[in-house]
């Protein structure tokens, strides 16, 4: 296998040259012979003296010394039959096989390298499902359940949106970001979703209720000197585009978000969140980079 391959659970990635392991087990194989001849040998011994210490011509310790042979001989064969399946598990794991399905991310070795049992070989990542870990702010623990709907959007997918559940939910806090930490599971079965891509994620907490309020990034907020708080909207198509000042007040803070209570903004105004500290009204604006911050 090599790097991109995507692989199966039960996928051989790699087989080991067994030259060596298959020498071990034949020689094993050898010695267990050996060790069973002597012991029929040592048994015939036994049975002689048994029958002359029946007729008295020896004395019985030499009976018991011959049993004890036997005895000796028997535990000889336990231990080379246990070495030999141990030499025999050992040539089956020449063949390193897939854990799970994923896809090879790295291959660690190359074709006639050495490597021992603790050496790494590949990084294999799993792809389906995936799991989005969020920090969600502490003021909303006993409100989060693992029926709380959950809707994602992925900034390379921006398209669609997704659904999902959540899976686990840590009840130990941050205190230094006052949040905690929920785990979402992600079905990726058409591998549309790779690990590492960003994701922005809404918790329906409670009842779905309609508001006016809206939830915008936080740098899209600006301070006036007065105490004020402003947001930039641009208005316009094509070379008219211009910036106008909108008054607002804030609400709650939800991570990188705030939340808009009162101003003359509604769902789809095009707002500014970088550039916008020394902005004029109606001034001409250009626009570098356009992103869809709705769900």
């Amino acid at each position: 296998m090599d790097e991109g391959d995507i692989v199966k659970k039960g996928d051989v990635l790699l087989s080991l040259d067994k030259q060596l392991a298959k020498i071990e087990v034949a020689r094993v194989q050898a010695q267990l012979q050996e060790a069973l001849v002597q012991v029929r040998e040592y048994e015939r011994q036994r049975d002689e003296a048994e029958e002359l210490v029946r007729k008295k011509h020896i004395a019985a310790t030499t009976f018991e010394g011959a049993q004890a042979q036997v005895d000796i001989g028997n535990a000889v064969v336990k231990r080379l039959r246990a070495e030999l399946q141990r030499q025999q598990v050992i040539v089956e794991r020449h063949h390193v096989y897939a854990p799970f399905d994923g896809v090879v991310v790295q291959k660690l070795i190359e074709i006639g390298q050495w490597v021992d049992s603790n050496r790494s070989l590949y990084e294999l990542v799993e792809l389906n499902p995936l799991r989005i870990e969020v920090p969600v702010p502490q003021f909303y623990f006993n409100r989060v359940i693992a029926s709380t709907s959950v809707k994602i959007r992925y900034d390379a997918i921006p398209d669609e949106t997704f659904t999902a559940s959540i899976s686990k939910l840590i009840p130990v806090s941050d205190n230094t970001a006052r949040t905690f930490t929920i785990f979402i599971e992600v079905d990726n079965e058409k591998l549309m979703i790779t690990p590492g891509m960003s994701a922005r994620v809404i918790l329906q907490i409670g009842e779905a209720i309609k508001s006016t309020s809206l939830l915008i990034p936080r740098d899209a907020i600006v301070q006036q000197p007065d105490g004020r708080k402003s947001v930039w909207v641009v208005t316009g198509e094509n070379n008219e585009i211009t910036a106008r000042p909108v008054d607002v007040k804030t609400g709650k803070n939800v991570s990188n978000n705030v939340e808009i209570t009162q101003g003359d903004l509604t769902d789809g105004d095009v707002i500014i969140v970088k550039g916008n500290e020394l902005l004029q009204p109606g001034q001409n604006v250009n626009v570098i980079e356009s992103l869809d911050y709705s769900l």
